[in-house]
């Protein structure tokens, strides 16, 4: 069953959350003259990012191509909120309801943590 989220005011009924995913940056470092000693260099990781896939009953258009705009926006799950997030990517796909005067817009996200 789908919760509703909001994502800079715009309600989401989302039906996947990938939640946070960090990702370490590390290295092998290779000393040369060494047959078997292997060092892992740790160099941070990259920024948090998350996947929500969910259902847009608004306006697509209107409601959401307005949103990347390359700033942060709050993000607000059935578990309050979840902090800023700025827009990667919107991947969108028409959903068939004929019981709607709009569209209805599946749409994957594609965010990062600001």
């Amino acid at each position: 069953m789908a919760i509703l989220w909001s994502l800079g005011g715009v309600k989401i009924a989302v039906e996947k959350d990938s939640g946070d995913e960090v990702t370490p940056r590390l290295d092998e470092i290779n000393p040369l003259g060494s047959t078997l000693t292997t060092y892992l260099h740790y160099s941070g990781t990259e920024a948090i990012r998350r996947s929500i896939t969910g259902v847009l009953f608004e306006n697509y258009e209107s409601a959401f191509m307005a949103l990347v705009d390359g700033t942060a926006k709050a993000l607000v799950s059935d578990q309050g909120a979840e902090g800023n997030y700025v827009i990667l990517s919107l991947k969108p796909e028409r959903v068939q309801d004929i019981k709607r005067t709009l569209p209805v817009t599946r749409v994957t996200i594609e965010l990062m943590k600001a």
